[in-house]
């Protein structure tokens, strides 16, 4: 039996509406706002990160001035009658929220109106949506991230994701959701015709339904690499090996003396059993907890074998360039040379990053994936990504401790 009695309700709810150029601007100014409410929300729409900053909808406010100020309705009354159909269950949220099926209904009337311009139209629609899967998004991760989280872990996490991962392949939140919103209204999608007809109650819940478990996915995806990332944090915040180096006695030269540590890990490099440290490497794999152990090895014993070989040169310029970056971030940021623990949690999230400005950090990262090709057969985009990253670390790492191993 088909259910239609929500199109009704609304026609009678939302009579007062004209669905034409002016409302859609109206309706689009709403979710401007609420793309750029504070810093916070225009930080994160324009970034890749979850949880930094941390942005949520507020019912008692985003959900006041959508049924006040775009639907012009007592959100009381509209649930009331909404709740009186058949095909709702008060006790499905998100299937029978008022603000989410209002977003459907919208969606339908601005898709079906003749009184609205093509270019409005189609960027009201988007942008409806936008709005229904941010507000689906962020309540789902604040459930699980109940305060803001350490930037550093959520760059390690946002540089785990395989590059298959939308987001990565949008670049921000706003094209993520945008992205997403095109899907939804494109003539293929799976709710094309509801959205057209209306008339379905049990279609227009399963919409619904559809597009917060797509992005129920991509939060647990998003958590899942946050976890890890998490993880490694702890690891290297609790090694027992980072305490071998404790101490300044431990450390090299000072931080403004590029050449002694560049002398130092070249001579370093020069013999296998001399670059290759286990205690180093421990600490390396704490801080890149996905990487498989073998694959650092590979990459290692390659540097050690092919150190000082023509057919390998690159080796040469990447053990330079490297520290170069290294000491040249951890003098311009004033850390301690003896933080190593800092140090290296931010390194790491400067090695991960997406973008990167330093000539010495890119032209490094060119010559770590030459390395890391060449020294291991795996062919996993993430694995590779990740050995880079492990790879530019250890260099790193070798050539702050180098007295240690003198």
């Amino acid at each position: 039996m088909i259910h239609n009695e929500l199109k009704g309700i609304f026609t009678t709810q939302l009579k007062h509406l004209k669905f034409d150029d002016r409302y859609a601007k109206q309706v689009m100014s709403y979710v401007t706002g609420f793309i750029n409410k504070n810093e916070n929300h225009t930080v994160f729409f324009g970034s890749t990160l979850i949880g930094t900053p941390q942005i949520a909808f507020v019912p008692r406010e985003d959900g006041r001035q959508w049924f006040e100020g775009i639907l012009d309705v007592d959100e009381k009354e509209l649930r009331d009658a909404l709740h009186s159909a058949k095909a709702i269950d008060p006790s499905h949220n998100v299937g029978s929220s008022p603000y989410n099926l209002s977003i459907i209904y919208l969606a339908h009337m601005f898709l079906t109106s003749k009184s609205i311009s093509r270019r409005r139209q189609d960027e009201v629609l988007i942008q409806l949506f936008v709005m229904l899967q941010a507000k689906f998004l962020t309540s789902l991760v604040n459930n699980f991230l109940e305060h803001e989280v350490n930037k550093d872990i959520a760059i390690a996490a946002y540089a785990s994701l395989s590059k298959r991962f939308i987001l990565k392949q949008m670049g921000s939140w706003i094209a993520y959701f945008r992205y997403r919103a095109e899907d939804i209204l494109s003539d293929s999608s799976i709710h094309s015709e509801t959205l057209r007809r209306f008339n379905n109650d049990d279609k227009i819940t399963y919409a619904l339904s559809d597009i917060q478990t797509r992005e129920r996915a991509t939060a647990n995806l998003l958590m899942d690499a946050f976890t890890a990332a998490h993880a490694a944090d702890t690891r290297i915040h609790s090694s027992s090996a980072i305490s071998t180096f404790d101490g300044v006695e431990s450390l090299g030269a000072r931080v403004d003396n590029n050449r002694a540590y560049i002398e130092e890990i070249h001579k370093a490099a020069s013999e296998r059993a001399s670059f290759d440290i286990p205690d180093v490497k421990d600490i390396i794999l704490a801080l890149m907890p996905t990487l498989p152990p073998k694959v650092l090895d590979e990459c290692l014993g390659y540097i050690g074998d092919n150190y000082g070989d023509r057919r390998a040169d690159g080796i040469s310029e990447l053990l330079e360039k490297n520290v170069i970056h290294a000491i040249g971030f951890i003098r311009d940021n004033k850390l301690k040379i003896t933080d190593l623990r800092n140090i290296l949690i931010r390194l790491r999230s400067i090695y991960m990053a997406p973008k990167a400005a330093d000539a010495y950090l890119l032209r490094s990262r060119e010559l770590a994936d030459g390395v890391v090709n060449a020294a291991t057969s795996t062919t996993n985009k993430a694995t590779l990504a990740s050995a880079r990253v492990a790879v530019m670390l250890y260099i790193t790492l070798r050539a702050l401790v180098y007295r240690k191993y003198s």
